[in-house]
This record gives C-alpha cells, sequence and structure tokens, in this order.
C-alpha cells in the first residue's frame, strides 16, 4: 500500500526536477519515516541542497538530519546559487519561482533557509521578493506551518549590513504569513573547522550544528518537534 509521504515525496521530487532539469532534489531520511509521517519540504540554497558534501554524506546534510530526529519525511527543494532574488545556476529560479511546482508535495510544514545569495540584491527587490515567496507559500499550503531560519554568514570577522536588514524583511514576511521566524544566529562564522575544502559551504559537522541549532529553535516556538535534549 502506498503510504502518503511517499506519494508526496515522489510527487515532489517530479515536480521540482522538472522545474529544476538539475540534481538539486533530493528526499527522505535515511531510515524512512512512518506511513503517516508529516512531509516537511526545504526550500532553500546549496545548504539545503547539501552542496559540497560526497554522495556518502549527504545523509549529514542538515535538512536530512533534522528530519530523521524530528520523524519527518524530508522533500528537499534545496538548489545551488539560488535564493529570494537570485535565480540558481541549474534550476534557474529563485524560490518564489520554484513554489508553483512544489504545490503537490501535500507538505505539513514548510523550512525556507538561505540568503546569502541576495547579498548583491537590492533593498528593493529584497522588499518585493521577500513577502512575495511567503504569501506563495501560504496560498500553496494553506494548512502548512512555514518556518524562515535566517540567512547565515560563514566568512570574513562580522556579517553584511544588508545581512540583517533581508533577516528583517524574513521575520515580518514569515510572521505576516503567519510562520515563524527562527533565529540561529551565525554558527559558521569563525569556525573554518565547520566548513568543506572549499570553504564555502559546510562539512558533516556544520550541517549537524546547523540541524542542532534549527531544532532547538523549533522548540522554542513551540513546534511539535522533540526538544534537542531528547533527539
Amino acid at each position: 500500500m502506498t503510504t502518503r509521504w511517499a506519494l508526496a515525496t515522489a510527487a515532489a521530487v517530479t515536480l521540482v526536477a522538472a522545474a529544476c532539469a538539475g540534481p538539486a532534489t533530493q528526499e527522505t531520511s535515511p531510515a524512512a519515516p512512518s506511513a503517516d509521517a508529516p512531509v516537511a519540504l526545504f526550500l532553500g540554497d546549496s545548504y539545503a541542497q547539501g552542496t559540497g558534501l560526497s554522495e556518502a554524506d549527504l545523509h549529514a546534510r542538515w535538512t536530512t538530519v533534522l528530519s530523521a530526529r524530528a520523524g519527518w519525511a524530508e522533500v528537499n527543494a534545496g538548489c545551488n546559487g539560488s535564493g529570494y532574488t537570485r535565480r540558481g545556476g541549474v534550476c534557474a529560479s529563485n524560490y518564489v519561482e520554484r513554489v508553483p511546482a512544489l504545490a503537490e508535495a501535500d507538505a505539513d510544514i514548510v523550512i525556507v533557509s538561505g540568503g546569502v545569495n541576495d547579498l548583491s540584491a537590492s533593498r528593493e527587490l529584497i522588499d518585493m521578493r521577500v513577502p512575495e515567496t511567503f504569501k506563495a507559500l501560504r496560498e500553496s499550503f494553506p494548512e502548512a506551518q512555514i518556518y524562515a531560519v535566517n540567512g547565515i554568514f560563514y566568512t570574513g570577522l562580522v556579517t553584511p549590513a544588508l545581512l540583517a536588514y533581508l533577516n528583517e524583511a524574513i521575520e515580518h514576511a514569515v510572521t505576516e504569513a503567519g510562520g515563524h521566524y527562527l533565529d540561529i544566529g551565525e554558527p559558521l562564522l569563525g569556525h573554518p573547522e565547520l566548513m568543506g575544502p572549499d570553504t564555502l559551504h559546510p562539512n558533516p559537522a556544520g550541517h549537524a550544528k546547523i540541524a542542532d541549532l534549527t531544532l532547538a529553535e523549533l522548540s522554542r516556538v513551540g513546534a511539535p518537534v522533540p526538544s534537542p535534549s531528547e533527539s
């Protein structure tokens, strides 16, 4: 008998693969979730996609770790180079442009992450695309719990001023859409031991740190997830 999560993830993989025309979408946790597991859709950039991890280490990306710990069926719509305003190189779409292809995912939970790819955008474009993204998600998933993780930086001594502006826009937009903002801080900044050989993307330890902090934030806002100490 085909389970709901299998139908949802299979539909999402087909739709996103068509939209992205590349390997940006992987789905499901290493251990198969239960038949009635909530379906969690992750919309994000290269960090969500797991860029920089080997195929053997893909289970260690933060979206997959988090899904396994929370008991979710993962649908991963990460795309390298993409953001709220910027189109990814392979998927040729930004976040809001990918939403229509994800509508049949039947997601119970939507988590949006990323933002560093938008640091060349104008404030006017950020003010346009960020609210559009969360409005589109709410319209496509009217019953889903929607969460947004702040954009995190990875190099240098301080975060760019525009990232603070972008994070404020994300917080406002997701709240307006009836969702929650998850501020995990800057777990990678000043921690080269958490970065992969390319120095741009987290290694498995970096992904584990992002998963830990995201789970803690989900618990803080009252999401039905195990507390970090229980997982």
